[in-house]
């Protein structure tokens, strides 16, 4: 297809005047002379700049992209219409951010698998963050999205889809995000660490081992006097990646999260009642990891966390602590307006197919299927879930009429949200599987599995008897190949279609796809 074609569609379903589409046109040719395009890599580009499973490495599919995201984003055509000879923000250095905001989730995604529990319990240990508190607004969130909610009326009145921006870094390693309200601005912006220390807490005097961190990827402002005033996304009035910019954003940060936040067990004395142990009961209910402190010594100091209660797995309340001597928490309900009719059609966005081997070694696909189906008898649930082996395979040995897969057969269950695949649970079993030859398949004749505790070193030495070097390959390591999981998991995800971009460890960063 013609290279001119194929821009031309791009752009056309972007739906700009002819102005626009003729300021469109100069900047991408601009562009287009400032890297050198070749022609043959221009006209690799494909006309899909919705699908997220196609990304071509050329820089001209990189322009169309930005060119979309910046419409679909910003919801205006300005930068290309301005007279600046800059190049856009997502051409100097931070083009994934740009290619990472087709998320395609609903409001209703981003409402329920921020403000219900029992949908958000997949997803992470603690309740939703707050980010900020008065009389009148309460702002919490996750690495799904934010919640604007009006304490007065008991309504949700905005929603920012955080994975959207290009910010749903929240309980990662070395990259962090972050959420800053200045008067009617609600920013928010991204910091790279080392990966110690991420919070500094007010009243913590524990050794932070963090370095300074760093601005990564864009800001996004949003303002908070024009919220939607019902349960919709709301679309952001500012963006870029200019490092001084978020710098600033990141000292005024600082003091705002040195000022507001607080360990929520260590500062909350209701935290540690029993009380709060039958709120919290079993691991099913649970809070905010933080504290977020409002008002001041003249009005009253508060502690305030999000607490979901066993007993109601869909609901969460605020409970507010003040320095009172004698006074009792107060728990406010939340009204989120989420319905059971919401919660299905969340459901069935997110149901996800069941694993199905696609590569070319019958053996392997025989032991991936079992170990599947294993897990999907615990942790399968109406396509909630599914597990997705990544096994280590040490060797394959033919004794007696019978195939030896020695090796660390490693699987994990993943539920979804929006664009990533969140790791619910896993485990390995070292051992050997024995098959047999059925056709051109195998079947699982038997497994010699490694015993657990003071008895796993005998096993593996019985389990290995005859077949030099390889007890010592059990012993080498036992911690999944993310090589062999990355291939695992991209491989289901374009197998079954699934607009899929990232796979993610609770506390650590998210790994791309391919």
């Amino acid at each position: 297809m013609d290279e001119n074609k194929i821009i031309t569609e791009a752009l056309d379903s972007l739906i700009p005047d002819n102005q626009q589409k003729d300021d469109i046109w100069q900047r991408i040719e601009a562009c287009t002379d400032v890297y050198d395009l070749d022609k043959t890599a221009r006209t690799e580009v494909t006309a899909k700049k919705s699908s997220k499973k196609s990304r071509s490495g050329s820089m001209a599919a990189r322009i169309i992209a930005v060119a979309a995201a910046f419409v679909l984003v910003f919801g205006s055509l300005a930068w290309f219409s301005s007279t600046t000879e800059e190049l856009p923000p997502s051409l100097s250095g931070y083009v994934y951010a740009a290619e990472s905001r087709a998320t395609d989730m609903t409001a209703n995604e981003v409402l329920v698998f921020t403000g219900d529990p029992a949908a958000h319990k997949d997803l992470d240990v603690y309740a939703p963050a707050i980010y900020y508190l008065d009389s009148d607004m309460l702002i919490f969130g996750n690495g799904t999205g934010l919640v604007i909610y009006d304490l007065a009326d008991s309504r949700v009145e905005g929603l920012v889809d955080m994975q959207a921006i290009c910010s749903g870094y929240y309980n990662t390693d070395t990259i962090r995000t972050h959420v800053l309200v200045q008067d009617d601005r609600l920013i928010v912006y991204n910091t790279k660490s080392n990966g110690g220390n991420l919070t500094e807490n007010a009243g913590d005097d524990s050794e932070n081992t963090e370095e300074a961190p760093e601005p990564w990827g864009y800001y996004h402002v949003f303002d908070l006097s024009k919220t939607t005033n019902d349960a919709a996304l709301m679309d952001c009035i500012e963006s870029g990646d200019d490092k001084d910019k978020i710098q600033g954003f990141i000292e005024a940060g600082s003091a705002y999260e040195h000022e507001h936040l607080l360990d929520a067990f260590d500062n909350m004395a209701y935290m540690q009642s029993d009380e709060m142990d039958d709120i919290v009961g079993y691991g099913i209910g649970s809070y905010s990891e933080n504290a977020f402190v409002s008002g001041t010594d003249e009005n009253v100091l508060s502690k305030n966390v999000l607490v979901c209660r066993s007993k109601d797995a869909h609901a969460y309340e605020l409970c507010t602590e003040t320095d009172r001597k004698g006074a009792e928490p107060v728990f406010t309900q939340l009204n989120l307006g989420i319905t059971d009719a919401m919660r299905d059609e969340v459901s069935e966005l997110n149901t996800l197919p069941e694993y199905k081997y696609n590569g070319d070694d019958p053996a392997i696909g025989a032991i991936c299927e079992y170990l599947a189906k294993e897990y999907s008898q615990e942790n399968y649930t109406a396509g909630k879930r599914v597990a997705i082996p990544a096994p280590t395979i040490y060797r394959q040995e033919q004794v007696s009429g019978e195939l030896l897969v020695f090796g660390y057969f490693w699987t994990d269950t993943y539920c979804k949200n929006g664009n990533t695949l969140i790791s619910v649970s896993g485990g390995a079993l070292p051992g050997c599987f024995h098959l047999v030859k059925d056709g051109d398949t195998y079947k699982i004749a038997s497994i010699d599995a490694a015993e657990d505790g003071e008895r796993y070193e005998e096993s593996i030495k019985k389990m290995t008897e005859g077949f030099p070097g390889l007890y010592e390959m059990y012993f080498a390591g036992d911690s999944i190949d993310e090589k062999v999981r990355k291939e695992a998991i991209n491989d289901y995800v374009l197998s079954n279609g699934l607009g899929i971009d990232y796979y993610k460890d609770y506390g650590w960063d998210p790994v791309a796809l391919n």
